[in-house]
């Protein structure tokens, strides 16, 4: 979705060609020298996710534009620890890759890119807690917007669309062996790319390229809310849907509205869909535009926690296969949120919060 972000979540370049071993992911920082401090023990989850089961999932953004790696480090199990208490079987792990501008000719590792062992360790860390991983390389949309200014990653224009491609799919290709290696359950090989989806030949080709880097689980794209796409890929969706009630909308009147908007959606694709994405702002008039980030509307948890629970429901009844709530940004410490105070979008120490929980306890 053209989500409007505050800096924090979107803050977030070397040119990969596919030919040579320097323009690979590399590990950002160092932290070779720092003293290691023992991690407590793990929380785990208490009924892991297996085949067949709903999803019940949060999405961390993972950047490393900030920090060292240990730092991170420390964050990801903070944060991963949080998403089990919450009672979920599963985690998102999405992060930034880059293209330059809105006509773009590549796609690059840039600035907040994570290096290849911050992503390892994420993903071990998830998997040492027995939740489901999806693994989410997602375009960064700062050098698209720098150009121009009302672009967003679902509207970029590549020069040459195979050239592009080919440039993408050397970059997919790096962290499709490593999600191999790792054992990870999905990989996402497209986000939001509306602008794009009619290439149906080379989301073929890149669909190729994936798999012979290794990877053979379950392959996904996410289209956005408004433009679903029949790719040769799992279908996923953000979900972000124009809903045109008020602040004073029930939960039950919100669940029928994004039941509507879900059951809109092929038949033949609803059964093997995720929602890849799913969040508001807890603020007022989110309603009408649950992608907007930036408002400077009042704070208003109601609209959040129903929001959350509607989104829930409508998943459950529309019979999808999981939801992943958006989204914990891996530089929150969620146990001192209620000390430092929460922004508008965190459902971290929220009412929110409780709502998660109680949806994933059914």
């Amino acid at each position: 979705m053209q989500k409007i972000f505050v800096t924090i979540i979107l803050s977030v370049t070397v040119l990969l060609s596919g030919c040579s071993p320097s323009h690979q992911p590399t590990e950002r920082g160092s932290d070779t020298h720092e003293k290691p401090v023992k991690a407590p023990p793990a929380a785990v989850v208490e009924n892991p996710w297996k085949e067949g089961m709903f999803q019940k999932g949060v999405q961390i953004y993972l950047h490393a534009d900030k920090a060292g790696d240990a730092f991170i480090r420390e964050r990801i199990r903070q944060n991963l620890d949080y998403v089990v208490k919450l009672g979920a079987n599963s985690v998102g792990v999405s992060f930034p890759i880059y293209t330059d501008g809105a006509t773009p000719t590549r796609v690059y590792v840039g600035p907040a890119t994570p290096g290849r062992g911050l992503l390892k360790n994420a993903i071990l860390e998830a998997k040492k807690r027995q939740l489901r991983v999806l693994l989410r390389p997602i375009l960064d949309e700062s050098n698209i917007v720098s150009e121009e200014p009302l672009a967003w990653r679902g509207s970029i224009r590549p020069e040459n669309n195979a050239r592009w491609f080919q440039s993408y799919g050397a970059l997919l290709s790096t962290y499709a062996a490593l999600a191999a290696q790792l054992e990870v359950e999905e990989f996402v090989a497209g986000t939001e790319l509306v602008s794009l989806q009619s290439q149906k030949s080379e989301w073929r080709t890149l669909k190729t390229r994936i798999r012979a880097a290794g990877f053979d689980g379950k392959l996904s794209y996410a289209a956005n809310w408004d433009s679903y796409a029949d790719l040769s890929f799992e279908p996923g969706i953000d979900a972000y849907p124009k809903i045109h009630l008020s602040d004073r909308a029930t939960v039950p009147q919100l669940t029928q509205a994004l039941y509507q908007w879900l059951t809109q959606l092929p038949v033949t694709a609803r059964g093997r869909l995720t929602i890849q994405e799913a969040g508001i702002a807890a603020q007022s008039g989110m309603y009408p535009k649950p992608y907007v980030w930036n408002s400077k509307a009042p704070v208003n948890e109601t609209v959040q926690a129903r929001w959350f629970q509607a989104m829930y429901q409508a998943a459950k009844k529309a019979q999808v296969n999981g939801l992943y709530y958006w989204a914990l940004d891996v530089y929150q410490d969620p146990e001192q949120e209620l000390i430092n105070g929460t922004r508008p979008f965190s459902f971290v120490r929220k009412n929110t919060e409780a709502v998660i929980r109680s949806n994933f306890a059914d």
